[in-house]
């Protein structure tokens, strides 16, 4: 759906839940063709060893749960690929050897990275095609949502039961 489509009163512009069902379009159209892997690791690998880069150090299975908006269940399958892989290893805490921390492997450390350098590329791509003036925008209206959830204004739906 364009925007010029969306339907709108005589007093007023479209109502949010319209210009979100539109979003939601939009977004969904720039996946399709990017195939099933980019989607999956929105919430899946890429976003575990995106998670533990960031962090710079070791996180606990319910911690990246919690950080991620992920069940148990969901972070513990992400967990045994990524170990499978050899990106990630669980290590038990220094302090309580009953809790299990996670942590990137020198190989792991080296994907995300990679994955970083090809994130870079692909964006730095579609913000020059979208023109200096656009791709400004794009990234500002980005980094606002992104101030919002931090700030607590939007909240994230809690992950699933397991």
């Amino acid at each position: 759906m364009d925007s010029t489509a969306t339907r709108t009163d005589e007093d007023s512009g479209p109502r949010p839940e319209e210009l979100a069902a539109e979003l939601l379009e939009h977004v969904g159209g720039i996946h399709r063709p990017a195939g099933r892997e980019l989607r999956g690791s929105l919430q899946g690998e890429r976003a575990v060893l995106h998670h533990l880069e960031r962090c710079g150090q070791s996180s606990s299975p319910g911690e990246l749960a919690e950080a991620l908006h992920l069940s148990s269940a969901r972070i513990a399958n992400i967990l045994k690929a990524l170990e499978r892989k050899g990106w990630v290893e669980r290590v038990h805490d220094s302090r309580d050897r009953r809790r299990v921390r996670v942590r990137l492997t020198d190989h792991g450390v080296q994907c995300v990275a990679r994955f970083k350098h090809e994130a870079v590329t692909t964006i730095g791509a579609i913000i020059e095609a979208l023109g200096e003036p656009d791709g400004t925008e794009l990234v500002r209206i980005i980094g606002r949502v992104r101030s919002l959830v931090e700030a607590g204004v939007i909240t994230m739906p809690p992950p699933p039961p397991d």
